[in-house]
């Protein structure tokens, strides 16, 4: 929505680009850069024409993932239209389909995508989304229309469905991606993460012959349900926090939803230099984030994550010797281009944050013991206060 003081402003810009619209170019015309074409109304917009284009477009884009656009390609659109009316009607005709472009209401969008696993309940809501086994079960498709035998070449059961108001199919798909990768990080967590897929690859050894391997297609086998077809004791508060709206989130389910997000990453590239960085800046977002601390942040994920974890053969001193090495690898990694080789530590990093992920995701729920009365944390200075002091580290908080 465009402001009344906006409009006449945005009346003065579009009456310039009106002016500035050339014919469509002839065949073998060569443009100068930079220019826009817009065949479908005969028009072109090149040198200042371009320039005006590029901010009056400007102007009417939204925020897809906030607002629900419109996208830049819709707002182009909509301007090679109503600036051909204006060229054949006049400006004020012209500017009044804009107007009534612009003030079109969001419409509701439901997004499907295919999703790869084993759900023995369904439907299933995950946070802003629902598993659906079948096409049919989809309320906005149903067994009547016809429509699933459209849908099942491109987006094949099981699927993940959700419903976003937007201005566009391009902004709906930006909405949907968001609440799709949400609910995604989440299934990591309930369930057993398998690979294997659709993907082939092709290995040819040193003579030319051939072998092929199944490449990585993310896929869940999920575990952590009750008979209800609810999330079990440790994930329920999680579920329930992604199924909110981002503004409606406490800061502690705000950080957690993040964090397995970032651990979503881990799972989904083989690159070492990759997986530590999404592994900690999950651990960022718990333990660093809207803290005092700038300098010694590996030094305070460090303490924070030792007295929680356990990995084999190391003492809880020698956890926090290594994550605080590994926080110095992965800066090289990030800012200095230097590349990881070691899977092994990222691997053991990965398993290390799934853990914390685990611990973070008990402090959402209702009626986990740590705090009195009994009670969700809401805060990440609530959910640290519960880590027990490791000798010679200060948790800052």
């Amino acid at each position: 929505m465009v402001c009344m003081d906006k409009r006449t402003e945005l009346k003065t810009a579009f009456t310039e680009l009106v002016s500035l619209a050339t014919p469509y170019p002839e065949l073998g015309r060569n443009l100068a850069p930079p220019h826009a074409i817009f065949g479908g109304a005969n028009l072109s917009f090149e040198g200042n024409g371009y320039t005006a284009l590029q901010r009056v477009t400007y102007e009417l884009i939204n925020h897809s993932l906030r607002t629900g656009g419109p996208t830049l390609s819709t707002v182009h659109g909509w301007l090679a239209y109503t600036c051909r009316v204006a060229l054949d009607q006049d400006i004020d005709t012209g500017f009044a389909e804009l107007e009534g472009l612009i003030d079109e209401p969001l419409r509701e969008w439901t997004v499907l995508e295919h999703v790869r696993g084993h759900f023995a309940q369904a439907p299933l809501r995950v946070g802003r989304c629902v598993v659906h086994l079948t096409l049919e079960s989809v309320p906005q498709i149903g067994e009547q229309s016809g429509m699933a035998g459209v849908l099942e070449h491109e987006t094949p059961p099981p699927v993940l469905a959700t419903t976003v108001h937007a201005r566009d199919q391009e902004s709906a798909r930006v909405r949907a991606r968001d609440r799709f990768d949400e609910t995604r990080s989440i299934l990591h967590l309930i369930g057993e993460h398998i690979d294997g897929g659709s993907t082939g690859v092709a290995i040819l050894d040193e003579e030319g012959d051939a072998r092929s391997s199944a490449g990585a297609d993310e896929g869940f086998v999920v575990t952590r349900l009750g008979f209800d077809a609810t999330m079990t004791l440790g994930y329920r508060g999680l579920e329930a926090s992604a199924a909110k709206e981002p503004p409606d989130r406490n800061d502690w389910e705000t950080r957690v939803l993040a964090a397995a997000r970032w651990l979503r990453r881990c799972f989904t590239s083989e690159w070492p230099s990759e997986r530590v960085a999404a592994a900690m800046s999950a651990l960022e977002c718990l333990f660093v984030g809207g803290t005092p601390v700038r300098q010694g942040k590996g030094a305070a994920i460090a303490a924070h994550v030792a007295p929680l974890v356990s990995i084999g053969g190391m003492t809880p001193e020698q956890v926090q010797a290594w994550i605080l090495n590994l926080y110095g690898r992965r800066n090289d990694a990030l800012h200095e281009g230097l590349w990881m080789l070691d899977d092994l530590d990222a691997s053991r990093l990965v398993g290390l944050t799934t853990q914390i992920l685990s611990w973070a995701s008990f402090h959402l729920d209702e009626d986990h013991d740590h705090l009195e009365p009994c009670r969700a944390c809401q805060t990440r200075e609530e959910a640290v206060s519960a880590i027990p002091a490791l000798a010679g580290a200060t948790i800052r908080t």
